[in-house]
């Protein structure tokens, strides 16, 4: 699987006879699906990336975002 729509992928082929192909203008989007993550930052040293995870709001595997962010931070709080 690449990532995204198969219609997209599609829509932004190289096309035959352009000299340049113009990139597209907005990013690729798939509905429902989001990504929630924690950082720890400090004063005095980079941001680390804590914990991620991907989630949807459409379909059977339904999840609210109040959820996700308590799993995360459950997650943090074990590690």
């Amino acid at each position: 699987m690449s990532g995204y729509p198969s219609k997209a992928k599609r829509l932004n082929r190289f096309r035959k006879g352009l000299v340049f192909n113009i990139p597209a203008a907005r990013p690729i989007m798939v509905t429902g699906m989001q990504w929630t993550s924690a950082l720890i930052a400090g004063m005095e040293r980079i941001p680390k990336l804590a914990v991620m995870s991907w989630w949807t709001t459409k379909g059977d595997y339904t999840i609210k975002l109040r959820e996700q962010e308590e799993m995360l931070l459950r997650k943090c709080i074990k590690k």
